[in-house]
């Protein structure tokens, strides 16, 4: 699989308390692509919990997968 990223992603160091984010990943790419389980999975390997709601979370990280062949 070729990926390309098109914008660089950057989250403002924030208390340990405050490292809470929501995830929403959409798939435009007509392709099969299982990213949203890969990014929680980083996410939380530095510290952030997932919110279920945008509401309670401290950034949204909101992703579209374009291309992906």
């Amino acid at each position: 699989t070729q990926a390309k990223m098109t914008r660089s992603i950057f989250l403002d160091p924030v208390k340990k308390e405050q490292k809470t984010v929501f995830v929403t990943v959409r798939n435009t790419s007509g392709q099969e692509v299982n990213l949203e389980k890969k990014l929680i999975v980083e996410l939380q390997k530095k510290g952030y919990r997932i919110a279920d709601d945008p509401e309670v979370a401290k950034f949204i990280l909101m992703t579209n997968i374009l291309f992906a062949n």
